[in-house]
């Protein structure tokens, strides 16, 4: 995780920050995050439990199939895109 986040920092720093945008935005942001995403992977444990089912797929053996590698991106990606829409309105 350290070595991906350094990564990412770099690449982001290439791209730009916008100025605007304070580090303590992007942690929130970062927790805002991973609480949604354990809320995905809970809310895909209630379908699967309302329908009696294990796993969703068995493309991926010993994983759940690919529905479950991605069920708590679901509900990140259309945060995160929001935030990315909203965050430089508000520090604008």
């Amino acid at each position: 995780t350290l070595i991906f986040g350094g990564i990412w920092e770099l690449v982001y720093t290439r791209i730009g920050i916008p100025a605007e945008i304070s580090y303590l935005n992007l942690t929130l942001v970062a927790v805002l995050g991973s609480l949604i995403s354990m809320f995905g992977d809970l809310s895909a444990s209630v379908i699967k439990r309302h329908c009696q089912i294990k796993d969703f797929g068995n493309l991926i053996p010993g994983h759940g199939g690919i529905m479950d590698r991605f069920d708590s991106v679901i509900f990140v990606a259309p945060f995160l895109y929001l935030i990315s829409q909203v965050l430089p309105v508000i520090a604008a």
